[in-house]
C-alpha cells in the first residue's frame, strides 16, 4: 500500500475519531534521551575481521504534541519533534589495536512527525487514578537534513605511537544519502499521573521501527600496511525513546469558548 494511502486512511481514522461526542483535547511536551540503531552492512569480503565497530550514542529528542481523548478509553495524538541521528565509529587495525574510538558522526537531523493511536487502562491509586497507556502509530522523518555532505577526510594518526615506522591510519566518509523518505511504526507505552484536574505527569517509553526508507554512508579505512577496507554503516530510523514530560487536557469551558 502506498504510503499516502495509508496516510490517508490514518487521517480519515482520526477525523471519525475526532468526531466524538466525549471528548477532550490535550496538549503536550516530552524530552528525553534517544538510542538510534544502526548496522554494519556485509559488503564483500576484507582483508581482515574485524575491522570497524559502531555503536549507538546516547542522544537528546525534545518535542510538542496534541490530540484528543476520547470517554478515557482512547487517546489520538499527532506531534513534532527534534530528532537527530548520530552513530560512533572504532577502527580496529590487524594487530587489533584500536583508532578513532567513539568518534561521533553526525549522518542527519530531521523533525520526526508522529500519529498515535492509544488506549487507557485506569486503575485506582491510593490517592489520585493511575493512567496505563499503550498503542500504536505511524512516524514520518520530515525534512531531514545530511550531516555530511560530499566527502570528510579524518586526519592521521600512527598505528603505534611508540613505533612510528608502522604508518598512519585515517579514514574517509562519502556517499551520505537516503534511498527513500523514512517511515516508522510506533510502538507506545506510558504510564501517567495526575497533579491536578487538567495537569497529568507523562513518562513514556517508544519504540520507533524502521518499515520504508533508509539512511546509508560509506566509510573506507586506510593503512600502509593493506588495502583500502570499505564498509557501508546504515540506519532504517529505528530508535528507542525514553521521554518525561507532561499532558495538559484543556477545560471544557475553554474549549468553548
Amino acid at each position: 500500500m502506498e504510503l499516502r494511502l495509508r496516510l490517508f486512511i490514518l487521517l480519515v481514522g482520526f477525523s471519525v475519531l475526532a468526531s466524538a461526542q466525549d471528548k477532550q483535547f490535550f496538549i503536550g511536551l516530552d524530552i528525553g534521551p534517544k538510542f538510534d540503531q544502526y548496522r554494519v552492512e556485509s559488503t564483500g569480503s576484507k582483508a581482515y575481521e574485524p575491522n570497524l565497530n559502531i555503536s549507538n550514542p546516547l542522544a537528546a529528542t525534545f518535542g510538542v504534541l496534541g490530540g484528543i481523548k476520547i470517554e478515557d478509553r482512547i487517546m489520538v495524538e499527532a506531534g513534532i519533534y527534534k530528532s537527530d541521528y548520530r552513530v560512533n565509529i572504532e577502527l580496529v587495525a590487524k594487530d587489533g589495536s584500536r583508532h578513532f574510538s567513539n568518534t561521533p558522526i553526525n549522518t542527519f537531523t530531521s523533525y520526526m512527525i508522529p500519529f498515535n493511536l492509544n488506549f487507557i487502562k485506569s486503575k485506582q491509586g491510593k490517592y489520585e487514578p493511575q493512567h496505563f497507556i499503550f498503542g500504536t502509530g505511524f512516524s514520518l522523518l520530515a525534512r531531514p537534513r545530511l550531516g555530511l555532505e560530499g566527502r570528510f577526510y579524518s586526519v592521521e594518526t600512527p598505528l603505534d605511537p611508540l613505533d612510528l615506522t608502522k604508518g598512519l591510519v585515517s579514514y574517509e566518509i562519502y556517499d551520505n544519502n537516503f534511498d527513500a523518505d523514512i517511515v516508522l511504526l510506533n510502538l507506545n507505552a506510558a504510564y501517567q499521573y495526575p497533579i491536578n484536574e487538567d495537569v497529568n505527569i507523562h513518562v513514556g517509553v517508544n519504540g520507533r521501527i524502521g518499515v520504508a526508507g533508509k539512511n546509508f554512508f560509506k566509510i573506507d579505512q586506510k593503512t600502509p600496511s593493506n588495502p583500502t577496507i570499505t564498509n557501508t554503516i546504515s540506519t532504517s530510523g529505528s530508535s528507542l525513546q525514553l521521554s518525561i514530560g507532561f499532558r495538559y487536557f484543556i477545560p471544557q469551558a475553554e474549549v468553548i469558548n
